[in-house]
């Protein structure tokens, strides 16, 4: 069974302009490209998070050096290297996953909703599952633990949750959460860090995972 190994970061540190400085100039170009775009220092910080997590993901697995390029619906792969990788961030999170098979993560900062998105982004059931939470907490940890999920899957079949949003309904009860089309078999994994975030990885196959918190600061 194949391994991925799964990290997640604050990107706090980043509100230190001499760490901001390092992250900036130890990502790619077309990193700091990007970077540059954003108009809020939080965006930038997550941007640059993501990027500086992977080049730790990506030396754990003897990758030192690396080039990224994208699919034509935007997803990032390796140019050159045997392992494949997702990148997530909100808020003030980041996270990483990375393994020699398909893998997409998502990470959302749980947070007041407008139950009307899930009528138009959630099947039938799911719908009826959040309408049916003991109260408004419980909602919302339901509401984004179906949406990183989804995120998750979407992201390993490298197309947008928006395109699709009702084809990849969840079963969230069982021992993990799990598709509830045969055909579309795959295996999910949910990490309950109890920080106000919902962390979700999916990949095509069964495998095993290593979670790790990684300091920015340290790598």
């Amino acid at each position: 069974m194949e391994s991925i190994n799964v990290y997640v970061a604050s990107a706090l540190p980043l509100q230190n302009e001499e760490f901001f400085s390092k992250v900036y100039g130890a990502v790619s170009e077309v990193r700091r490209r990007k970077t540059d775009r954003y108009q809020l220092r939080q965006d930038k910080n997550l941007s640059l998070a993501a990027e500086y997590l992977l080049l730790r993901a990506a030396r754990e697995m003897g990758i030192e050096q690396f080039e990224i390029a994208y699919s034509d619906h935007g997803k990032p792969y390796f140019l050159g290297a045997p392992y494949q990788f997702s990148l997530s961030h909100s808020h003030e999170r980041v996270l990483c996953a990375i393994g020699k098979q398909a893998v997409g993560c998502d990470v959302e900062y749980i947070r007041d909703i407008d139950i009307t998105i899930a009528k138009r982004m959630f099947t039938e059931d799911e719908y009826k599952i959040l309408a049916q939470a003991k109260n408004e907490e419980e909602q919302k940890m339901l509401f984004f633990r179906l949406w990183t999920l989804k995120e998750s899957y979407a992201k390993m079949m490298g197309e947008g949750i928006k395109k699709t949003p009702d084809s990849c309904g969840i079963d969230l009860f069982g021992d993990r959460p799990r598709m509830m089309h045969n055909h579309d078999k795959c295996s999910f994994e949910e990490f309950f860090l109890h920080d106000e975030y919902a962390y979700s990885v999916c990949s095509k196959s069964p495998y095993t995972s290593k979670f790790m918190q990684v300091d920015l600061i340290s790598i």
